[in-house]
């Protein structure tokens, strides 16, 4: 991806989502990406042509809209930033308000990496990402579920226990060659985790990594003293573990069926932008698939006390 920006202070924005990828490129088709500075929309206007698909609060605080065509997207953070995306032209341009290059990363270039890795056969699945092992086998527990079950809380209980915390939100499935025959591999997006005031609680070494507040009683706090050496590493996944309601005894896990694994991972992360089964859904659900085919996966409930989870996670990686 080639970035041009206006100014300083937008580099430093997309730097500090993008600045991981930094290196030459050898694309022979690189994505473009335009930071400007002007006014961007206030209104809830759908642009000519689109229809809006989703709109709500995101981790850092900002609220994003998202709107969408068969071709293109458009983000915006209401009279702060707006983002156009051009598939097929593959480049993306923003119009930032002067002092709100905060919410970019955020609110708009999370988006503008998921589509441009999507045609390259990456795909976002909304789950925490966890490693463990030696340098060259090491092995990936993937951690999902609904908003509120608890998955930041959990994968940062399992990084205490002494697992590598590759994400704890937007992990991507690289899929051999781009298809969905072979054995997916998973990475993930490195970015500060947003906890509640009980997970401090529940957890209290995070205190030493919280970083900024959030908006009431949520928190950031930096996972970079979590994170692998290689934090974009590609490592072939273990384990998926589907969260379910914490119970007051114990600790449990169930093996699953694969058809329920997939019914419930293709609730939870692919949204129909389109109804062709070769457009983006159809291809997040193949990526999926192949994961599915290829993981054993599990049900975990998590007891009252989060010590012990790495006791019972770590025997079904090895299975």
């Amino acid at each position: 991806m080639n970035v041009e920006a206006e100014s300083e202070e937008l580099h430093r924005a997309a730097e500090s989502l993008l600045g991981p990828f930094a290196g030459p490129c050898a694309c022979e088709r690189p994505f473009s990406l335009d930071l400007r500075y002007g006014v961007p929309p206030v209104a809830d206007v759908p642009p000519a042509g689109m229809r809006k698909f989703w709109e709500g609060v995101l981790p850092a605080g900002s609220y994003l809209r998202t709107y969408t065509s068969d071709s293109a997207r458009e983000l915006h953070v209401p009279g702060r930033a707006r983002m156009r995306i051009d598939l097929a032209g593959r480049r993306a341009a923003a119009i930032v308000r002067p002092g709100e290059e905060a919410c970019l990363p955020d609110g708009c270039l999370v988006a503008v990496l998921c589509e441009f890795l999507a045609q390259s056969g990456q795909y976002v699945l909304h789950a925490a990402c966890l490693a463990a092992g030696p340098n060259g086998k090491r092995r990936a527990a993937l951690v999902s579920g609904r908003s509120g079950t608890g998955k930041t809380t959990t994968a940062l209980a399992l990084a205490g226990e002494g697992m590598d915390l590759v994400t704890d939100d937007a992990s991507f499935l690289a899929l051999p060659d781009g298809g969905a025959a072979g054995r997916p591999l998973v990475w993930g997006l490195p970015r500060p985790a947003k906890v509640h005031r009980r997970t401090l609680e529940l957890l209290p070494w995070l205190a030493d990594f919280r970083r900024s507040d959030a908006a009431g009683d949520e928190f950031l706090v930096s996972c970079d003293p979590l994170k692998p050496d290689d934090p974009l590493e590609e490592v072939a996944p273990a384990l998926v573990l589907l969260l379910e309601p914490r119970n007051p005894r114990t600790h449990t896990v169930r093996e699953l069926d694969g058809v329920e694994v997939l019914a419930r991972l293709v609730d939870e992360n692919v949204r129909a932008l389109d109804q062709r089964g070769s457009g983006p859904a159809g291809q997040a659900f193949g990526a999926l698939a192949a994961l599915v085919r290829s993981t054993p996966a599990w049900s975990l409930s998590v007891g009252p006390q989060l010590d012990g989870l790495r006791e019972v996670i770590g025997p079904l990686m090895r299975q």
